[in-house]
Order: structure tokens, then sequence, then C-alpha cells
């Protein structure tokens, strides 16, 4: 079993937990933001616009996240790996699942003809979950 297999990495990745997202950027600094995040099998899933962060993801694939549980800080899941694919989500069946879980309904902050958005698979090169509760 790995560690997006236990229970808590469950509940994180299917439930609307805030995940904080690091890249890098062309000069090796760090560049983070907050994101909604899901599970596809074994690889985290996010979504995105064209913006700072998809643009670190495509010249440098490396990435890092946390998702932590609101109700307890010292439950959370840590993620260092890769963005394997970024895809354009058409029709936004990506974003608007991830915002039935964090909103409640359909994604309604853009629109598919005004705004591309793109569904980023990231494969786990090491995970960690840590339940202090």
């Amino acid at each position: 079993m790995s560690d997006l297999d236990s229970d808590l990495a469950r509940e994180l990745l299917e439930g609307p937990f805030p995940c904080c997202l690091t890249t890098l950027g062309a000069d090796g600094a760090p560049y983070s933001v907050v994101v909604w995040c899901g599970r596809d099998g074994e690889r985290v899933t996010v979504n995105a616009a064209h913006g700072r962060w998809l643009g670190n993801l495509r010249r440098d694939p490396r990435v890092s996240l946390v998702v932590v549980h609101t109700d307890d800080i010292l439950r959370y899941l840590a993620v260092q790996g890769a963005a394997v694919a970024i895809e354009p989500d058409e029709g936004y069946a990506h974003i608007n699942a991830l915002s039935e879980i964090y909103e409640g309904g359909p994604y309604t902050y853009s629109k598919p003809e005004h705004v591309e958005r793109f569904r980023v698979a990231i494969e786990p090169e090491a995970t960690r979950v840590v339940d202090l509760a």
C-alpha cells in the first residue's frame, strides 16, 4: 500500500481541503499557490489556467504539495514529484468535478470559451502522511 492509499490521504484528496502547491521559478526560487486537488489512481491532479505556476511546471516539472486537514493542521499529506501530464481540460470536465467537491456546484469563475484550463497530473516520487491528532 502506498501512502496515497492510506485512509487519511484518501480523505484529504477526495475532500475539500486546501492544497499548497510549490513550483520552481526560472531562477530556482520556490513559488507557492493554494489550489484545489484530487487524485487519479496513484497520481494527484490539479487544475490551472495560463499563469506563473503553470509556466513554471512547463519549464521544470518538479513540484511539491501539501494538503492540510482544516480541522487539525497536524493531519496532512506531503507529496514531492513531477508533473507528468498537462492536458487541456476539455469542456471544464476536471475543474467542474473539483468545484463540485470544493464548492458544491459547477465552476463559475470562468467559462471554457473565454479561459483555457488544463488538467495537471502529478506523479509522486515521495509521499508522507502525517497524523499527529
